[in-house]
């Protein structure tokens, strides 16, 4: 909801309220200064009393308790649970690296018609120490590797292999801080 000054907010309730049918039409400098006067207006229903007259009612506001957990000790659990978890899961780190996106024309290679615009890391490590090495031409590995991630490079292979390896990797840490997060309060 957009923020308006106070005049502006009761001149649209006015025009609203004749729109449909309620003709009241207070002077809207009194109405303006004894909403003021009030202290929050927010707090305050503006009731018609015939065309020009109206009675202002104080509704009490009730104050929203905050909320009682300390921020500073969510902020420490989580880091806490994070040392215990990449202690133990280093791998995640690796595979997450490797999963980077990375445009090809920065690194200075053609783009044919159909081919993907990024690489990653792998596969450009491959691309470049070891541009021909792939799986055996016609073998069933070859074939299954090109159906399922469209290329026979061993390095091509694995980093496309590896951006799936984050996703699941990414999902098992999301579950396993929230559950670290969850014994930590109870």
């Amino acid at each position: 909801m957009e923020e308006v000054s106070l005049p502006d907010a009761l001149l649209a309730g006015l025009h609203e309220s004749c729109r449909n049918g309620l003709w009241f039409t207070p002077n809207l400098t009194h109405l303006t200064g004894d909403l003021a006067r009030t202290g929050r207006p927010a707090g305050t229903i503006i009731l018609p009393k015939g065309e020009k007259n109206y009675k202002l009612i104080d509704v009490p506001i009730h104050k929203i308790p905050k909320a009682q957990a300390n921020p500073d000790s969510t902020a420490e659990e989580l880091w806490d649970c994070i040392k215990e978890h990449y202690g133990l899961n280093i791998l995640t780190g690796v595979t997450s690296v490797g999963a980077i996106p990375i445009p090809k024309p920065w690194l200075g290679h053609f783009i044919p018609k159909g081919a993907s615009y990024f690489t990653n890391p792998i596969s450009e490590f491959g691309f470049r120490f070891y541009p021909r090495k792939g799986l055996r031409y016609k073998s069933l590995a070859a074939k299954t590797a090109k159906a399922v991630f469209g290329t026979k490079r061993v390095f091509g292979l694995l980093g496309r292999a590896n951006a799936v390896a984050f996703v699941g990797f990414a999902v098992f840490d999301i579950i396993s801080l929230a559950a670290c997060m969850n014994k930590n309060k109870g």
